[in-house]
């Protein structure tokens, strides 16, 4: 039976989420082949496996150890934390930070079944042959120390929360916005489709067609409407339509600058290279390879890979 004041407890939370920094830094390292410095805090913690820790402890405590009943309670119990996180997160900020989609028996993305029991294996091996060594450094930790250093890293906690939740926030609304974008431009494009149609009947869509596959990204349906434009342009400096139809075309012409206006702070070049310059911002999407945002698949695609082109040309 394990018996800790709150700042002992605090330190195992503390020393778990570090724990849980290192091994995923270095398991997603390996698997991108670059460093990786894990996690949604920028600090070198994961409270999910603080959280996690204090559980397995409190576990062995409850099952007074039996390891077999250890070792049940340890796959349900980080894995029910696990999941309850997850949908937490995905619902604030629409994205899931993890995800499991790929691994047989998966649910939501967010647990599977291999995870769970490997979650029931470090229950096991924390709980009869690391915790006799920790609950002995924990205990010799002098408790003037301990507070004090117990105290400083919740400001800085604090803070680091803060600061990351925030970022999480400006994220979705930067996926929102983008979103937003995609569907009116999308009109816009349907639209200049009509209209050019109407005004030359020589007008083909594969002159001026989205590149296979890009007809889900902000970035393709932009530079589509864009090409439609040029065509509009063309044609109306060439006299090649009625004057009813130019009057359409330029109509056409002058909503897009207008909407090009009305999104560009926000996902075009200025915001969008003012985000990626953001620490905060710039990490959480470059240091959370496998997130992925259900509602805004392509979008966050997008941002992924200029996060990527910022990091390798920042200077750019």
């Amino acid at each position: 039976m394990y018996v800790y004041n709150r700042y002992q407890w605090l330190l195992l939370f503390l020393i778990f989420s570090i724990f849980g920094w290192v091994w995923e830094t270095v398991y997603c390292s390996i698997v991108e082949r670059h460093l990786v410095s894990r996690g949604f805090l920028r600090g070198p913690i994961i409270p999910l496996y603080g959280f996690g820790g204090v559980l397995m402890v409190s576990i062995a405590n409850l099952c007074d150890g039996n390891i077999l009943l250890v070792y049940l309670v340890g796959v349900f119990a980080p894995s029910f934390l696990e999941y309850f996180t997850g949908v937490l997160m995905l619902k604030a900020f629409k994205i899931r930070y993890w995800d499991y989609s790929d691994k047989k028996f998966n649910i939501d993305g967010l647990i599977c079944l291999s995870a769970s029991l490997l979650w029931g294996v470090f229950t096991v091996a924390e709980t009869q042959f690391v915790h006799p060594y920790l609950d002995r450094f924990i205990l010799w930790v002098p408790m003037g120390f301990l507070r004090i250093f117990i105290e400083v890293c919740a400001v800085i906690g604090v803070i680091d929360v803060t600061l990351s939740v925030k970022a999480a926030i400006d994220l979705r609304i930067i996926l929102e916005k983008m979103e937003s974008a995609k569907h009116e431009l999308l009109l816009m494009q349907k639209r200049l489709d009509v209209i050019i149609a109407l005004a030359d009947q020589a007008y083909t869509q594969k002159k001026v067609a989205i590149a296979a596959g890009a007809q889900a990204r902000y970035d393709g349906i932009r530079d589509s409407v864009g090409d439609k434009l040029e065509f509009l342009t063309d044609l109306i400096k060439n006299n090649r339509v009625s004057e009813k139809s130019m009057d359409a075309l330029r109509a056409a012409r002058d909503e897009f600058l207008e909407l090009r206006q009305r999104f560009g702070q926000i996902v075009g070049e200025n915001r969008y290279l003012t985000s990626m310059k953001d620490f905060i911002l710039r990490h959480l999407i470059s240091d959370n390879p496998t997130m992925v945002a259900p509602e805004y698949k392509e979008s966050l695609e997008e941002l992924k890979e200029k996060a990527r082109d910022f990091k390798k040309h920042p200077e750019e």
